[in-house]
């Protein structure tokens, strides 16, 4: 049996395709990789505004 390499999928496919959505609210790439590798287990679009 093979083990899927989640931090792949989600680095390479779901964090672009989520960068171009969320870049029309001035959310990068870069953000979202960086608050992925903080640990959050929950995830809100203001939470990338510093509100």
């Amino acid at each position: 049996m093979h083990k899927v390499d989640i931090e792949y999928y989600v680095s390479k496919q779901v964090v672009p395709a989520a960068a171009r959505i969320l870049g029309s609210f001035g959310v990068t790439e870069e953000q979202l990789l960086a608050f992925k590798l903080e640990g959050r287990e929950t995830r809100k679009l203001t939470d990338f505004f510093g509100s």
